[in-house]
């Protein structure tokens, strides 16, 4: 198993994404009682397409802001792979909770860790570039 590349997102779709510890809050206020507020979730979407010049398969991922998995598709869709035909999810994945339904898998916690998306007026937009980039093999860490 190995990691070809890496980058930490700051701002996604107009928010930035706030890591939160969760227990350190719990510990802090002696009590827990974080709901999250907003309907939008960070989801990851892998979505495959076919260029009628091409034998192969064409893919791109990344992440958007989006109430639910048929949402996140929807935008992914739209502002990726342009000019390919037949597109298609390959893998939906929301930042939210660990749930399994329709190849959909959502995360709500990893860790102690809860992810916290803020509206941001300045609405940044990241370019998709690696911060690293390499073959780092991990199964043997």
């Amino acid at each position: 198993m190995h990691i070809d590349s890496y980058k930490k997102i700051k701002y996604i779709d107009g928010h930035k994404i706030n890591l939160r510890n969760v227990e350190n809050l719990k510990i802090k206020n002696k009590k827990f009682s974080y709901i999250n507020k907003s309907k939008n979730n960070l989801w990851f979407v892998n979505i495959g397409g076919y260029d009628p010049s091409s034998m192969q398969e064409k893919h791109e991922f990344g992440l958007v802001v989006a109430s639910n998995s048929k949402e996140a598709n929807k935008i992914a869709k739209a502002i990726w792979l342009n000019g390919c035909k037949k597109k298609h999810k390959d893998d939906i994945a929301s930042l939210e909770m660990l749930i399994s339904c329709d190849h959909c898998e959502q995360i709500k916690k990893i860790g102690d860790w809860e992810i916290e998306l803020t509206p941001d007026n300045n609405f940044i937009e990241e370019n998709n570039y690696p911060d690293w980039y390499g073959y780092k093999r991990i199964d043997n860490l």
